[in-house]
C-alpha cells in the first residue's frame, strides 16, 4: 500500500476554482481599514474535505500576494495537534491543537460528509469557549453542523452542503438553515462545500479590505463571478436536466419543499401550469418514471439522511417525511434500499450511498 501523502499547508498551493464574476461581487463594501494581518485558524475535523479547504485557503493566499503584504496569517489546527486523514486519505500537517490556539480572529472549521461520525466534545467546548471571546466563527462544507451542535449558531442564519440541511434542520430548529451557496450573519459565517468556500472568503475579503482586491483575487483564480450571499446552492435536477424545463424543475421543487404533508400530483400540475398527463409525460421523458413514484423516492431520500445524519426516531423520521404509518414507510424504505429502515444505522450501511433519486 503506498503512503498517503502528507501535506505541508505553508507550502505553495496552486489552485482553480469554478468560474465567478468579479463585477457581481456580493455588494456590501469593507467595514473598515484593517492594518495587522488577521489571525485565521482552519480546525480540520477528521474525514474533512481536502478540495472545500483548499478552496477556502487560496483566496486568502493571493490576498496577501497581490497586495504585497500580509493581510492574512493562518495555521492549522487538529484535534491534538497530530496530522488530520481527509476522506480522500491525504493528510494534512496541523500546527496546533485547538487547545492551544492563541488569539485567533477568525476560526473556520472544516468538516465532511461524514460529520455525525466525527462530534467530539472538546471541539464543542473550544468554540462555546472562543464564542463568549468574540470570536469570528465559521464552518465549512458541514462545519456548521459542530458549530450548530456546539450552540454557537443559536439566532442564527446558516447554511450547510445541500445533503446536509435536512439533518441540520430537523436537530437544530432553534438555527436558519438557508439553501445559500455563503451566508455573513454577525459574527458567523458559513458556506456549503465545493467551490462555495472560495465564493465566502472572496466576500470577507471585500468586506475588509474593498470590492477591488477581491477582483484581482477573483481574476487571478480564474473566475468570472464571485457568489454572493443572494446565490443559493444549484439543485442536482437542474445540473441533470438543464434549465430548459423549468415546469419539471418548479414540479421537483415543489415536491421538496412539501415533504411531510406530501401534495397530490393534480396539485402540484395545477400549480406549474399543466395538466396530470403533461406533467407525467415530462416527468417520464426526463427523469425515467411518474411524479407520484419520484415524490415518494424525494421523501425516502430525506428518511434516508436523517437515519444517517440524526438519532431521531424511526417513527419521527417516518413523519417527516410524510409517511403516516410505520408499516407503510418500511415497506416503501425496503422495496427501494433492500433492508428496513430500522437496519440504516448497522454500521455496514453508514457509509453506504443513497442514490434514490
Amino acid at each position: 500500500m503506498n503512503r498517503l501523502e502528507e501535506i505541508d499547508i505553508h507550502e505553495p498551493i496552486e489552485m482553480d476554482l469554478d468560474p465567478i464574476r468579479p463585477s457581481e461581487i456580493d455588494p456590501e463594501p469593507a467595514t473598515r481599514t484593517v492594518r495587522r494581518p488577521r489571525e485565521v485558524v482552519f480546525a480540520l475535523m477528521p474525514a474533512f474535505n481536502v478540495a472545500s479547504f483548499g478552496a477556502c485557503l487560496g483566496p486568502l493566499r493571493k490576498a496577501n500576494c497581490i497586495s504585497g503584504r500580509a493581510l492574512y496569517r493562518w495555521q492549522v489546527a487538529s484535534l491534538d495537534g497530530r496530522p488530520v486523514r481527509a476522506s480522500s486519505g491525504v493528510r494534512v500537517h496541523a500546527d496546533v491543537a485547538i487547545d492551544a490556539v492563541e488569539n485567533p480572529d477568525l476560526v473556520l472549521v472544516c468538516s465532511g460528509d461524514d460529520v455525525e461520525n466525527h462530534v467530539h466534545e472538546s471541539c464543542l467546548r473550544w468554540l462555546r469557549r472562543l464564542a463568549k471571546r468574540d470570536v469570528v466563527l465559521g464552518g465549512i462544507d458541514t462545519g456548521a453542523c459542530l458549530l450548530a451542535k456546539s450552540g454557537v449558531l443559536r439566532g442564527y442564519r446558516c447554511t450547510t452542503q445541500w445533503d446536509h440541511r435536512d439533518a441540520l434542520i430537523e436537530d437544530h430548529p432553534e438555527v436558519v438553515v438557508t439553501t445559500g451557496v455563503c451566508v455573513f450573519d454577525r459574527d458567523r459565517i458559513t458556506c456549503a462545500g465545493g467551490d462555495a468556500p472560495g465564493d465566502l472568503m472572496m466576500n470577507f475579503i471585500a468586506r475588509e479590505h474593498g470590492r477591488q482586491l477581491a477582483a484581482s483575487i477573483a481574476e487571478q483564480l480564474v473566475h468570472d463571478r464571485i457568489r454572493g450571499t443572494r446565490d443559493v446552492q444549484r439543485r442536482p435536477l437542474v445540473q441533470h436536466i438543464g434549465t430548459g424545463q423549468p415546469r419539471l424543475v418548479d414540479a421537483v421543487q415543489l415536491m421538496e419543499a412539501n415533504l411531510e404533508e406530501p401534495l397530490p400530483v393534480e396539485q402540484i400540475a395545477e400549480l406549474v401550469g399543466l395538466s396530470r398527463r403533461q406533467l407525467e409525460r415530462l416527468f417520464r421523458r426526463h427523469l425515467r418514471c411518474v411524479p407520484s413514484r419520484y415524490y415518494l423516492r424525494v421523501r425516502l431520500a430525506k428518511a434516508h439522511h436523517l437515519l444517517r445524519q440524526t438519532s431521531h426516531s424511526v417513527m419521527s423520521i417516518a413523519l417527516s417525511a410524510g409517511f403516516v404509518s410505520a408499516s407503510h414507510f418500511s415497506k416503501a424504505y425496503k422495496d427501494l434500499f433492500g433492508y428496513p429502515p430500522r437496519e440504516e444505522r448497522r454500521p455496514e450501511h453508514v457509509h453506504s450511498d443513497a442514490g434514490c433519486v
